[in-house]
């Protein structure tokens, strides 16, 4: 009996108990070799062997590139732009459906519109993407809407948009894919720093991982919020427990299992992966030693 309480208690507790990151690895293999151009902007496959990313080209505008590798524990190869979305002007923030058939995107389209979000579709993976939608009805001019990410139905965006005094975060929604996103609304729990901005919501809709530069600090950090059910506000705002050193953290990306977190650094991209506490160690391996002892 006493066996069964504690493993209840492991359960319980464990899971609430915080993670700290692994060194940072930077994916060099993404970065330009010959003009020295940074990754920029992650996005992963459901399966992880493809990467989404940004990249400046030879023009200085940033392009929408994507690499694959074998398995995850290979470095990313075969690195090609997606140039049927390239039309000359700046790219940003690809963020891609589940099923690999809509990439969501920024696209600048000039200094008065500043910046829109856009839906770009393909009928199966194998084919070119084509831009069928900008989501003009939640854009205003002069505003620069991007680094968007979406629930898994795609009806919810939450996005980065400036407030009149800094990048904030944002959310919108829809009724079915194929229409735009309306009745855009601040995510003003996110909001209290002086910058909040790319957001990365998890498939649940419970944790929403973003860059911050709060908390007295005057370059951006990850931050990680979470919340009960979705109807509630997100609480429990936490920094990342990450040593870069880099002295700039944005757009992070995280696996589904919450294993492996992959962001932008001035360098490139990064990945970091998830290493319990040591509180959480310890915690597990005094129950395993109370368990063997009980046999």
């Amino acid at each position: 009996m006493k066996s069964f309480l504690y493993l209840v208690l492991l359960c319980l507790t464990a899971p609430a108990l915080a993670v700290i990151w692994s060194e940072p690895v930077l994916l060099v293999e993404l970065n330009d070799p010959t003009t020295g151009n940074k990754a920029n902007d992650p996005y992963l496959s459901n399966d992880g062997l493809t990467i989404y990313f940004c990249r400046n080209g030879n023009d200085g505008n940033s392009r929408i590139l994507k690499a694959t590798r074998s398995s995850l524990s290979d470095p990313f190869s075969s690195v090609v732009e997606i140039s049927e979305l390239y039309v000359g002007k700046r790219l940003y923030s690809p963020w891609v459906s589940a099923d690999d058939l809509r990439m969501y995107y920024a696209r600048h389209e000039g200094e008065t519109t500043k910046t829109i979000l856009r839906m770009a579709q393909r009928n199966t993976v194998n084919d070119p993407w084509q831009d069928v939608m900008a989501f003009t009805a939640i854009h205003q001019n002069l505003q620069y809407n991007a680094y968007e990410s979406l629930m898994p139905d795609e009806l919810t965006v939450y996005y980065s948009t400036p407030s009149p005094s800094a990048y904030n975060i944002w959310k919108a929604t829809r009724s079915s894919i194929g229409d735009q996103f309306t009745n855009p609304v601040a995510v003003s729990e996110l909001n209290d720093g002086t910058v909040s901005y790319t957001p990365h919501i998890m498939p649940d809709g419970l944790a929403i991982f973003y860059a911050s530069i709060r908390d007295g600090y005057t370059t951006a950090d990850l931050y990680m919020a979470t919340r009960a059910s979705l109807s509630d506000p997100f609480g429990n705002i936490e920094r990342l427990n990450i040593n870069s050193n880099l002295e700039m953290d944005s757009y992070p990306y995280v696996t589904p299992d919450m294993s492996a977190l992959y962001f932008t650094t001035p360098a490139g991209i990064c990945v970091s992966y998830a290493v319990p506490e040591p509180l959480t160690i310890a915690l597990m391996a005094t129950g395993g030693l109370f368990l063997r002892r009980k046999r």
